[in-house]
């Protein structure tokens, strides 16, 4: 579930007319994990002391666009009003659209409360479809990357915005790579070959088990994970044998691992169980 704002500026309008002093914003790429924005049109808003969801805005044609995924905890909900209200002001208007309904800056207290209300919903309803669903997980969009809820996660939180946003900070408010897969296509026989990039030295954030992500279709690929140590010395091995014998140091969420390789292990790795892709 998301809210979308539209802001009728009849100019253009960065994020810098509006974003509040110690916000920052990035971009996301294909696997949703923000990197540097390469320009201000399309960016995520968020508050790096309280690592929540983010504030999606976009700026097209004149009309500025706010998005809040739902649940969201209460300092996200906080930023994404105030957001709208200096957004409002840079553009010199008091009128929005609330999706798709037409609405002014007299509303927005009523509009912050029920958006309360909906994310407290929207938390209850994603614990109770979980725990319907034995053994199923939720994928979110958070702030910096994707975390995936367990059941067990979510009925920690019952409907409380604060402990959500507890939870979700605590799990991006780490020094880590959150590694995704990267596809390629085989020339011999067009099937699919999925590569997960592993750097010796790098604390890395890994899936107990290779998957396609949410947002893509198919058949599984062949799953490879790749391991470099240097220019000089890198190379392949299978997902499967990587999970065997790769360290495991802690959980990172529902489905991924921390794994941090020194350059022994990724030497090892390479050696024994290198691969041909």
């Amino acid at each position: 579930m998301a809210i979308k704002v539209e802001i009728k500026a009849g100019r253009s309008i960065s994020p810098a007319e509006y974003i509040m002093d110690g916000l920052e914003f990035g971009a996301y790429d294909d696997a949703f994990r923000l990197t540097e924005a390469a320009d201000d049109s399309s960016v995520v808003i968020y508050d790096p002391k309280r690592l929540g969801r983010g504030t999606y805005a976009e700026a097209n044609d004149g009309v500025v666009m706010l998005g809040l995924n739902l649940p969201a905890d209460k300092n996200d909900i906080r930023i994404f009003f105030e957001l709208i209200n200096r957004a409002c002001a840079a553009a010199g208007v008091r009128e929005f659209a609330w999706n798709d309904a037409a609405t002014c800056l007299d509303d927005t207290e009523a509009l912050k409360a029920e958006t309360v209300r909906e994310s407290e919903k929207a938390l209850a309803e994603l614990g109770e479809k979980l725990k319907a669903e034995r053994g199923k997980y939720a994928e979110i969009i958070g702030a910096l990357n994707m975390i995936t809820l367990s059941a067990t996660d979510v009925v920690k939180f019952g409907t409380d915005l604060e402990k959500f946003g507890d939870f979700l900070h605590e799990k991006q408010d780490v020094n880590a790579y959150y590694c995704a897969p990267q596809f390629y296509q085989d020339p011999a026989d067009g099937s699919f070959v999925g590569v997960y990039p592993v750097q010796a030295g790098v604390r890395t954030i890994m899936p107990f088990e290779a998957s396609l992500p949410f947002y893509m279709e198919g058949d599984e690929p062949r799953w490879y994970v790749y391991v470099y140590v240097s220019d000089d010395e890198y190379g392949y091995v299978t997902f499967k044998d990587f999970a065997l014998h790769a360290p495991k140091q802690g959980a990172y969420d529902a489905v991924h691992y921390f794994c941090e390789l020194t350059e022994e292990q990724a030497q090892m790795l390479i050696k024994n169980y290198g691969a041909e892709v």
